[in-house]
């Protein structure tokens, strides 16, 4: 069971980070870059970010917990 959180939490961090890190690419400018970072980490409603965080917690819980 705790393998099976582990590796749930750790598809729910990836797939976000991915998603940013894509767009990141994409992205020309600095400030750009910035604000998307920005809202990433400190925006947590946002549904990608809602996702990195679920899985963060998850993967707390089965380290600590499980």
């Amino acid at each position: 069971m705790k393998i099976l959180a582990l590796v749930i939490s750790l598809i729910c961090i990836i797939i976000p980070l991915r998603l940013l890190y894509k767009e990141l690419k994409e992205t020309k400018k600095i400030n750009d870059r910035m604000g998307m970072i920005f809202g990433f980490f400190f925006e947590p409603l946002e549904p990608w970010s809602m996702l990195f965080y679920v899985g963060f917690l998850g993967f707390l819980y089965s380290v600590i917990f499980l």
